[in-house]
C-alpha cells in the first residue's frame, strides 16, 4: 500500500501564479497516482473557499486512474 499527500497554501484559484499553479498541482497529483499511489492525502491550509473548491473539483478527473 502506497500513500502520499500534497500540501498547499497558495491561492489555486489565482490564474496569475505561475509556478504553483492549480496546474502545477494537479500535474503532481496525476504523477502520483500514476506511480502506483493507492491514498492521496491532500492538506489544504487557506483561507479562501473558492480556492479549495477549484482544486477539490478538479482533483476529480484522477478517478479515471
Amino acid at each position: 500500500m502506497i500513500e502520499a499527500a500534497i500540501s498547499y497554501t497558495g491561492d489555486v484559484s489565482d490564474a496569475e501564479r505561475k509556478k504553483y499553479s492549480l496546474q502545477y498541482y494537479l500535474n503532481v497529483a496525476e504523477e502520483l497516482v500514476k506511480a502506483g499511489t493507492h491514498i492521496l492525502g491532500i492538506k489544504v491550509n487557506i483561507p479562501r473557499k473558492v480556492a479549495h473548491t477549484t482544486f477539490a473539483n478538479n482533483i476529480s478527473i484522477l478517478n479515471q486512474y
